[in-house]
Formats: C-alpha cells, structure tokens, sequence
C-alpha cells in the first residue's frame, strides 16, 4: 500500500541562538594557537570568522552583510524559518537586521520566550503584525516557549501563557499557536497540560549527556525513540533534526570536559 500523501509540504524551522558580536563581549570563539595546532577543528569556525588576529579568531555575526548571507544560505538549505531566542538584546540583531535585509521575504521567522516580561510581551505583539512573522493553520503566529528549570516554567506561570494568549487573540485578533520546548517527553506533555500549549516540541533533540564521542548514527538513533516518546504523549508533536552536537571549550579550543560531542 502506497503512502498516504501529504497535503502540504512541512515547514523547517533552524533555532538561531544570537550571541557572536564584540559588543556582547563573546567575540573570541576559540584560541587561534590552538586551531593552528590541530587543523581538524578548523572547520568549525563560521564562514565569517576574521582570522587575522595572531591570538584568536573573531566572530561577529552584528552584520548586515552576514545576516544577508545567512538567509541565503538558509533558503538554498531548505529552512523555511529561523526560531530566535527572544532573551534580550544581544538576540535582538539577527532579526532586526533580517527586517533590512534585501532577502527577507525568503526566510521567516518566530520568538522562543523564556520569561514573562513585559518589554518582551510588547515587543512580541510588534513582530507579529510583521508579515515575516511564522503563521500556521489560517494564520496562527507561532509562539515557542522554552521550559524547565530557570526558564519559562521558573520564569512564567500557565496564568502568564494565558494572559499572553489573551492579548495576542484581543489586539492581533487571532489565536496564537503555542509550543512548549522541553527536553522530557513527560515533562513536555505536563507543560501542555498546565499551560494550554497547543504542541510540544524539544530544544534539541539526540543529546547524550556525559555521552563522549560517539557515532552520528548513535545520535539519530536516540532522536528517532524520543519522536515516538513525544508522540505517544498524544500532544500535537514538532520532531526535531539533529545535525550533530559539540561543546567547544572557547578558552582552549578543545570539547568541554563532561559535554557530549560528536565527531562529525
């Protein structure tokens, strides 16, 4: 028996976590002594890397002619829409940047709230009369909320995620799509319980803490048992996409003790 098609093509999103400018003080991405040394990490510095310090290689993203280039390469990868970080203002770059672009109009994007803050609130509301802005289902904005310890669940309430809702329903005039982001499938359909979220999701998904180095193919594996885990919960279920995992150490150049990472 063949497939049952899909009606429409699914929408790829990629989170973008905003943090590479000197102005936010993180513009040392890794010892260039060490990158001289061993050549094979080379590769992970970004494509806009400046490289002519002796010291260390500088990475600031705070451009427009990056955030153009950015979007192009994410068109021609496929990616429908960018997820930002909505934290504060070194996040704020990318997207305000993405409005002046020549190339807006080939990406789209949406927030991932960690707190209830009003600036954020209000912001929020401006962004998503933006005609850029991730819309679903007959034009639902799209709201992502990060969830756990120190994150919305410690820094918002369901009465918060409520109010929001309300707001958004009352001055935009229609009804956000909320997802909650959690790393446990459990914990993620407890989220959409107590907060009214109308999907579940993960920051990431494949991770094995502590794991070392281990195969592509043992990652994808995990991901594909936490799809069916998420799935099961019987919440509406955006899988995610693992491309690898690797902490970088940015003071030596070297994996992070204890992180997991790998090779690829």
């Amino acid at each position: 028996t063949p497939p049952t098609p899909i009606p429409e093509a699914p929408l790829v999103g990629a989170i973008r976590f905003d943090a590479w400018s000197p102005n936010n003080g993180t513009d040392t991405y890794v010892n260039w002594n060490r990158l001289q040394d061993d050549t094979s990490i080379r590769y992970r510095l970004p494509y806009h890397a400046d490289v002519s310090n002796p010291t260390h290689a500088v990475v600031d993203e705070n451009t427009q002619a990056v955030i153009d280039q950015d979007i192009l390469y994410a068109s021609q990868a496929g990616i429908d829409f960018w997820i930002i970080n909505h934290y504060g203002s070194r996040s704020q770059y990318a997207y305000l940047l993405q409005k002046t672009s020549p190339y807006r109009s080939l990406i789209q994007y949406a927030f991932i709230e960690i707190a209830s803050n009003i600036t954020r609130e209000y912001q929020l509301l401006v962004e998503i009369a933006d005609a850029q802005y991730l819309r679903v289902l007959n034009g639902r904005p799209v709201v992502f909320f990060f969830m756990g310890t120190n994150a919305y669940s410690t820094f918002g309430s369901p009465a918060t995620a409520a109010a929001l809702r309300a707001r958004i329903l009352s001055e935009i005039g229609t009804n956000p799509y909320f997802v909650g982001l959690n790393f446990s499938a459990a914990e993620a359909a407890a989220d959409a319980s107590s907060f009214g979220f109308d999907a579940i999701s993960s920051y990431g998904g494949g991770l094995i803490p502590q794991g070392g180095t281990v195969p592509y193919s043992t990652l994808t594996n995990l991901e594909t048992q936490q799809w069916t885990e998420y799935r099961n919960t019987g919440f509406n279920y955006l899988p995610t996409v693992t491309t690898g995992w690797q902490e970088i150490d940015t003071s030596t150049g070297y994996p992070a003790a204890g992180n997991p990472y790998t090779t690829i």
